[in-house]
């Protein structure tokens, strides 16, 4: 495997991967409401947090997950920013 894409299969024995799929799709909803919702850094900071204790519970290889944004972080990372500020 090249990267990990978003939404991608890794083939890992984890906590977060033994879920149940419709759990993991309420938590996915959960999680975009709350960046929604975050209305400050501190909130969005929670969030990112939040990101990586997932990544580090599915032990996916954090360097395998920023190839995968590749294209998108910058964007999103803007986006972020000005959400925030705003």
């Amino acid at each position: 495997m090249k990267d990990v894409s978003f939404g991608q299969f890794y083939p890992v024995d984890s906590f977060v991967h033994r879920l149940d799929p419709r759990l993991k799709i309420v938590f996915l909803i959960a999680y975009i409401v709350a960046i929604f919702l975050a209305s400050n850094f501190y909130g969005l900071g929670a969030c990112a947090a939040v990101l990586l204790l997932i990544v580090i519970a599915a032990r996916i290889p954090f360097g395998k997950v920023l190839r995968g944004a590749g294209r998108d972080l910058p964007r999103s990372l803007y986006y972020g920013a000005q959400r925030a500020l705003l």
